[in-house]
């Protein structure tokens, strides 16, 4: 998707969505060429931001997505993905 029409989605100035793009401020936003792109993850946040939201440091979220105990989570590019609803899976089975 064109930054444009993500700009145009978000009711955001299309000047104003290329510099936030620029400092990093939107997701899956990446340069191709002179043209600003966006990558659409549907209802997919970035794993930093899930993990701020639970009050974890974002690398030890990352260490659960690698071993596999975040069930949502994807790898695209070097960017972790994942459903904003997901909970971790325990490390051992739910007890006895």
């Amino acid at each position: 998707m064109q930054l444009t029409d993500w700009a145009k989605e978000n009711g955001v100035e299309a000047s104003w969505a290329r510099r936030l793009a620029a400092d990093g401020k939107v997701p899956g936003a990446f340069k191709q060429g002179r043209d600003w792109k966006v990558k659409k993850h549907g209802d997919k946040v970035p794993l930093s931001e899930w993990a701020k939201k639970r009050n974890m440091d974002p690398s030890n979220a990352r260490k659960l997505a690698r071993a596999g105990r975040l069930p949502t989570a994807e790898l695209q590019g070097r960017d972790w993905w994942i459903n904003p609803k997901d909970h971790p899976v325990p490390k051992r089975g739910l007890g006895r």
